[in-house]
């Protein structure tokens, strides 16, 4: 049984790691698996970087020529919006790769178009990552359930006519995607019964597949050690916060732990990782150590152990790697109870849960997990090793994949 894997990026971000972790584990298990990316930055041989085949070579330029009618809806709030007109020609690529299988992933920036995806041949898994495959082009359609119909009227775009680029991105996902041999896959049930609700993607195949995670790359470390190789106080407790673009993406709420920190006086730090665009976070009042991009994994498995506490503000999210890092670390996590969390956090055992979207209610919970932290670790590490293993994830994926076979 031959897999191909289908990913914009084969190490940045979450929906990435979370590819790449299966890959290796199927791998592991001696199935046949490869990997087409669109932008590689890992060293691995069975990673393919797909050449572009249209005009558009730049996948930068692909994104801006996909994305330029956005420019007329002038009060629009959407930062993450895919249209998926333009593709790379990388289908090809993956024609010459003879899979039995096709696993798409995260395929957006002008990897793959809406029409690509649909003259794709054989059986296809798609596993997501966000909701754009059931919408008329948002990531996060937040409280909007426009897509349950034909989109239209797109409150992300400021939009009050019906026949708006969210319809017509709609009726073309529809009309291309019918003859596709295609299963879904989501990490949350919570994800899963949003595209059971929806118009396009109501009468597919849906299966639940949690993430997994390396629990041999991210265990925990000393936290003395972990602070004295990261150069963090050792006398102070830590708040940690990471997340890209967090400074410009509402969607990663660190305006609302903004809030929640100005709420009260904290004997704590505020750590920073992910993002160069932080300086925001200056408002906290807290003494912030700022971090950077962090691409080193030995790097980020002593940033989790040296924290206190993971905050994770995000307004709505679908089941975000970090959460598994930093459980398999062994630091537990505060987050708003809402989108596919409340099934990674066990309420008062592995990490608190506040009210969605309140920053009083993230200061209370945020307050209380750094008194409770110590006695969580241990939960947090054993129900990783449990429940949420790389090794169990790809026994589910692969038992998923014969399922499709003759």
């Amino acid at each position: 049984m031959r897999v191909a894997h289908v990913s914009t990026f084969d190490t940045l971000g979450g929906a990435a790691r979370a590819m790449s972790g299966l890959h290796r584990a199927l791998i592991g298990q001696g199935i046949d698996s490869q990997v087409l990316v669109q932008e590689k930055r890992g060293d691995d041989p069975t990673v393919i970087q797909a050449p572009a085949s249209t005009i558009l070579r730049n996948h930068a330029w692909r994104q801006i020529a996909d994305s330029w009618p956005l420019m007329f809806y002038r009060k629009k709030t959407v930062m993450h919006w895919t249209r998926g007109r333009v593709g790379s020609g990388a289908i090809h690529a993956l024609t010459k790769m003879r899979p039995d299988i096709i696993h798409l992933h995260w395929i957006g920036r002008g990897f793959f178009s809406v029409r690509e995806i649909g003259a794709l041949q054989g059986p296809v898994v798609w596993t997501l990552h966000d909701s754009w495959a059931f919408t008329g082009g948002c990531h996060v359609p937040y409280e909007c359930t426009r897509y349950r119909d034909r989109c239209g009227a797109c409150p992300q775009l400021g939009s009050r006519r019906k026949a708006d680029t969210s319809r017509a991105t709609w009726q073309l996902k529809h009309g291309a995607w019918k003859t596709v041999n295609l299963t879904i896959v989501t990490p949350s049930r919570w994800l899963a019964s949003c595209a059971a609700a929806s118009g396009l993607l109501g009468g597919r195949r849906i299966e639940v597949i949690p993430n997994g995670v390396d629990h041999r790359a991210f265990f925990p470390e000393d936290q003395i050690s972990a602070r004295e190789a990261l150069g963090l106080p050792k006398d102070r407790a830590l708040i940690l916060f990471g997340a890209m673009h967090a400074g410009v993406d509402r969607n990663k709420g660190l305006h609302l732990l903004i809030d929640a920190l100005r709420l009260r006086s904290w004997d704590a730090d505020l750590v920073l990782f992910g993002a160069t665009d932080l300086h925001v976070a200056d408002a906290s009042g807290l003494r912030i150590h700022a971090r950077g991009p962090v691409y080193d994994q030995v790097e980020l498995r002593n940033l989790y152990s040296a924290a206190d506490v993971l905050a994770l503000p995000s307004i709505q999210e679908n089941y975000p790697n970090m959460i598994l890092e930093s459980m398999a670390c062994g630091t537990p996590v505060v987050a708003f109870a809402d989108g596919g969390i409340p099934e990674m956090i066990e309420d008062g055992k592995t990490g608190l849960l506040a009210t969605s979207h309140q920053p009083e209610s993230f200061a209370t919970r945020l307050a209380e997990a750094l008194s409770a932290a110590p006695s969580m670790r241990g939960a947090c590490r054993s129900v990783v090793e449990n429940k949420s293993t790389l090794e169990r994830m790809a026994c589910e994926y692969a038992d998923l994949y014969r399922s499709l076979l003759p």
